[in-house]
């Protein structure tokens, strides 16, 4: 019997053979996500970076403050997708994905699921929405 850690797994299929999944991995139901880079920021938290802006140029995304203030950034994304309209409120993390599709995220589901592609710690933040990244030295303690 398999070991359920190597449940799914398969290896790269030879020049000509088939990549399918084997049987075992399609009757066992459980997948794992495979390690992809995405971009991301926190909504009204962050900079808002050049590809949000550009799909808020093409009005693919509407960005609102609920009191016509400014805290540094929109209180609310409205972010058209393939699935209708999704809103990220602040504090929420905004994801453009592998094929360039952006939608929000909320940070404690973004917290357990992402973490930074350059290796740095991350830990939990003091508001409980979303997390700080640590700079780590090269010897793997805290940065000064």
């Amino acid at each position: 019997m398999e070991n359920q850690q190597d449940m799914g797994r398969h290896e790269p299929a030879a020049p000509g053979a088939s990549n399918a999944p084997s049987a075992d991995a399609l009757r066992s139901g459980k997948w794992r996500k495979r390690p992809v880079v995405i971009d991301a920021f926190r909504l009204g938290h962050d900079p808002m970076p050049d590809w949000f802006c550009d799909k808020r140029s093409a009005n693919e995304i509407t960005t609102h403050n609920v009191d016509d203030r400014w805290r540094g950034g929109p209180d609310v994304a409205l972010i058209k997708t393939l699935e209708g309209t999704m809103r990220a409120e602040y504090g929420d993390w905004i994801i453009r994905g592998v094929q360039g599709e952006v939608y929000p995220c909320k940070p404690d589901i973004f917290a357990e699921t992402y973490e930074p592609a350059d290796g740095s710690q991350v830990e939990p933040s003091t508001t409980g929405a979303g997390r700080q990244i640590i700079p780590t030295d090269d010897q793997g303690g805290e940065g000064t």
